[in-house]
């Protein structure tokens, strides 16, 4: 139970932290639940690998198995979100007031003319 609340605690603040910054705010959080789901994958096999395909068939062996490796769950998603965290926090601000809507479409508009060049075709 506690490992959904943090997953949706979690997911909430990536979600706005990514809006903060001006950075597609989806793509942040399907990294986070994407890479939770991955180690979760990757510690169902190293279960079955390490206790073997006999210890996951009785509902006690089972409790008694995961009781174990829960701490360990907790500890990566906490970890998870602490490095997504830290690249959200290291992504430049999006400065919409610096933007001209004129550098868009017309992009020549302010800068200054290009002088023309001299014609020096009577050297040749």
């Amino acid at each position: 139970m506690i490992e959904l609340v943090l997953i949706v605690l979690f997911a909430w603040r990536i979600y706005h932290m990514a809006l903060e910054k001006g950075l597609s705010a989806w793509r942040w959080v399907t990294n986070f639940l994407s890479g939770y789901f991955a180690f979760g994958i990757l510690i169902s096999v190293a279960l079955v690998v390490v206790y073997g395909k006999d210890a996951f068939q009785d509902i006690n062996k089972i409790q008694d198995v995961l009781k174990n490796w829960t701490p360990f769950v907790l500890l990566f998603l906490v970890v998870w979100f602490m490095f997504l965290r830290s690249r959200i926090l290291k992504q430049k601000d999006v400065d919409n007031d610096s933007f001209n809507d004129n550098d868009q479409y017309f992009p020549d508009l302010e800068k200054e003319p290009k002088p023309e060049k001299k014609d020096l075709s009577y050297f040749r």
